[in-house]
């Protein structure tokens, strides 16, 4: 598929092949043909002209997220810092917001929680002011998770939570449960064992309805 599209690159429209690329790069990353996602990146790299700034930082972002799954988090790091001057060219605030909440990830991985903490608090900000309730609720649960490893178990619940509200109201069942879940072991945490049952039993629930559908 690949090689079909590259032969695209001859086309009256020379956009038609480096974003057929990208679309591909994607797939494969999500199939976690990480050997091919990277090959159509190279290619689309090749074929992408340097004015497009969209178009680089999307081959940029993806790329580092690849680093990131092959746990080379300094390149990812890398990266995805280039991809976020690619979309402040572009005046793309949610794909911005996109490339930081990707670096706290790799910040989070290689145990540099505080920094991870202190972007996701950044980046929430940006969403906030911006109106994007739905990245807040990604931002929220990350930020939760990190909290909970630092050993803030209050501030941890508290964000949970928000994220929980967040996800409801946009009915991203998958996220409201994640966060339910930190949301019980922060309870768990702090002595409240009652609460934290509740949560976990609201999660089955759930589950159990999503199963049954």
């Amino acid at each position: 598929a690949r090689h079909a599209l590259a032969a695209l690159e001859h086309a009256p429209d020379a956009r038609i092949a480096p974003h057929a690329l990208r679309l591909l790069a994607l797939a494969r990353f999500r199939q976690r043909d990480l050997e091919e996602a990277g090959a159509c990146v190279t290619q689309a790299r090749r074929l992408t002209p340097p004015r497009d700034a969209r178009g680089l930082a999307a081959l940029d972002h993806l790329a580092g997220l690849m680093a990131l799954e092959r746990g080379d988090a300094g390149l990812a790091v890398e990266l995805l810092l280039t991809a976020r001057e690619h979309r402040r060219a572009a005046a793309d605030v949610e794909g911005e917001c996109a490339c930081l909440d990707a670096i706290a990830d790799a910040f989070a991985r290689t145990g540099r929680l505080s920094a991870s903490l202190a972007l996701l608090e950044d980046v929430d900000r940006l969403r906030e002011k911006v109106g994007d309730d739905l990245g807040r609720a990604y931002s929220k649960r990350s930020g939760a998770e990190a909290l909970l490893a630092v050993g803030d178990a209050e501030a941890a619940l508290r964000l949970a939570l928000e994220a929980r509200q967040l996800a409801a109201s946009h009915r991203l069942e998958q996220l409201d449960l994640a966060a339910a879940v930190i949301a019980a072991r922060a309870y768990l945490v702090t002595g409240r064992a009652v609460q934290a049952e509740a949560e976990l039993n609201r999660v089955r629930r759930r589950a159990k309805d999503s199963f049954s559908s």
